[in-house]
């Protein structure tokens, strides 16, 4: 049985090996749609800069204001913290000052 387990675990790791060379990104592709959400959904929100790479984000009139920190990688949101991967608030920033949000994903998903 433990042969048969060991045989599994090689042919496995051999398949996951070669799907990792079809990427065309150094994200995973799970992180990548992610982020491709974040990025459609970031379009509903408002920015004004606050400070040096510091930002107060709003949707549309609302009253709610988020601030978001380029520097520290924080958003009060605190969903980027959380999960390492920029949050919608972020991404908003980050256009304003034409940086990549891939650049700010947390290491452990690349």
């Amino acid at each position: 049985m433990l042969e048969d387990i060991r045989l599994y675990v090689m042919t496995r790791n051999y398949t996951l090996r070669k799907e990792c060379e079809d990427w065309k990104s150094e994200i995973f592709p799970n992180t990548r749609k992610v982020l491709e959400l974040h990025k459609k959904i970031q379009r509903k929100w408002s920015w004004s800069p606050s400070g040096w790479h510091q930002f107060e984000v709003r949707q549309g009139n609302g009253l709610e204001a988020l601030c978001v920190d380029l520097e520290k990688r924080e958003c009060s949101y605190r969903q980027w913290q959380l999960t390492g991967i920029p949050c919608p608030h972020s991404i908003t920033a980050m256009y304003f000052i034409n940086m990549n949000p891939d650049d700010y994903v947390s290491d452990s998903f690349k």
